[in-house]
């Protein structure tokens, strides 16, 4: 996985709004034998808006868009920017539940307790309830 989101960002405690990262939905970018999805971000705070292109690719798997992947490449960088999560794919009930509790014990864990929101439309089942 690969991203072009800047490290040396750093947001002060209090805003008058919370910086955003933003992913949107994924698209595929098929190439010579690689199967790779991308999804454009966005990161906004007081400061600006940066922008880039967040990718996964492999040589050897077909790559299907998931909500659930987004989530999971988007979470610590918002984290770690006290920034809000918006995802453009939709999430599974179960994951959105769980990453909130996430949220918190990390928050703790790297002394970063202030609440932050991730949104993304939900998906109609958990993926272990179409396997049923």
């Amino acid at each position: 996985m690969g991203h072009d989101l800047p490290n040396d960002l750093d947001f002060p405690a209090a805003t008058l709004s919370p910086p955003i990262v933003r992913l949107g939905p994924w698209t595929c970018q098929p190439a010579d034998g690689v199967s790779r999805i991308e999804s454009r971000f966005e990161v906004s705070d007081p400061g600006g808006t940066h922008t880039g292109i967040l990718w996964i690719s492999s040589r050897t798997h077909r790559l299907a868009p998931s909500g659930d992947a987004l989530l999971a490449a988007g979470f610590f960088p918002a984290l770690m920017r006290r920034a809000d999560l918006e995802l453009g794919e939709p999430i599974a009930p179960s994951l959105l539940h769980n990453s909130r509790l996430l949220r918190e014990v990390f928050g703790c864990w790297l002394e970063r307790p202030e609440p932050w929101a991730i949104r993304a439309p939900m998906a109609a089942r958990n993926p272990s309830e179409s396997r049923r």
